[in-house]
């Protein structure tokens, strides 16, 4: 019985694996795209979402490579008006879904809604539509194929 059913309570610690797993998975995909079409030392050493998937878009920048980050794991576009707060966040965002608090104490927990159906839904769309990317779009394109319908 897990989440879902209801054994588990959605609040800030249950959710944090979760988030973190999914969060890291986008991560590892678009660093792997990233990778995969530039040099090795040219993948961002980031955690930054947002600048791993500007990165990503610059590269295969045709439609047919978009898709969108759950807006749980983006950070706002306006973000960048405030950059000792953008610096901050970023500095903690490989602890964030990991641990409590950073490393000076100061808590991750914040009140937040955990739905693990609505995210079970949101994380299922988002894998099989990362997985038609690479198999379908990204493994063909980067082999000089046509794409697979």
């Amino acid at each position: 019985m897990g989440m879902s059913e209801g054994s588990f309570s959605s609040q800030y610690s249950s959710s944090r694996v979760i988030l973190h797993l999914a969060r890291q998975g986008i991560e590892l995909f678009l660093k792997g795209a990233i990778g995969a079409v530039s040099e090795h030392d040219s993948v961002p050493m980031t955690h930054d979402l947002n600048r791993l998937f500007m990165e990503y878009r610059r590269l295969y920048p045709e439609l047919r490579f978009s898709f969108e980050v759950p807006s749980r794991f983006s950070v706002s576009p306006n973000f960048d008006l405030f950059p000792d707060d953008q610096k901050k966040f970023h500095s903690t965002l490989d602890q964030r879904h990991r641990y409590p608090s950073d490393r000076n104490g100061n808590t991750f927990a914040t009140k937040e809604v955990f739905d693990p159906i609505a995210t079970l839904k949101e994380l299922e769309e988002l894998d099989r539509e990362l997985k038609i990317l690479e198999w379908a779009r990204i493994r063909p394109y980067l082999r000089g194929e046509s794409e697979i319908e």
